[in-house]
């Protein structure tokens, strides 16, 4: 028990001490919930992109979630959601926004999702504290 308590202290001295090293207990250190989804919406041809919204959500097991915000591609096609998630979720999650997407729904029929450069037929999700990169490739 003495050991266990030991370790744990000092890991959290380490962590508060070293913000140079680690990064300290927030802004991505070791104990970081700050999430990080990042990518493109380009057309098949690669023309960005810009005004598709996404939603945001945190994700503590299958069905249960909690929407948080949207995110909206800018006129180079990229978009960013970095997050600190909420307490008891284990996960992140951008969706494309459904039909009060305009910008998306009134233009596009679909889209193909990239994880990390790779085609993947999952979509997009980000264990908490991470950080990962999916881009959308729309068409018509």
């Amino acid at each position: 028990m003495k050991a266990k308590r030991l370790y744990w202290t000092l890991l959290i001295i380490i962590c508060l001490a070293s913000e140079s090293t680690l990064h300290g207990c927030k802004n991505g250190g070791i104990f970081s919930r700050e999430t990080t989804i990042f990518g493109t919406v380009t057309e098949i041809a690669g023309h960005p992109v810009d005004s598709v919204q996404f939603v945001i959500s945190a994700y503590k097991d299958l069905g249960n979630t909690k929407g948080l915000y949207r995110v909206t591609s800018d006129a180079d096609g990229n978009y960013e959601a970095i997050v600190d998630a909420p307490k008891g979720y284990t996960g992140i999650g951008i969706t494309v926004a459904g039909v009060d997407n305009p910008a998306f729904h009134l233009v596009y029929r679909g889209y193909d999702v990239y994880k990390e450069g790779k085609k993947v037929n999952y979509c997009c999700t980000v264990k908490a504290g991470g950080k990962t990169r999916y881009d959308f490739k729309v068409y018509k």
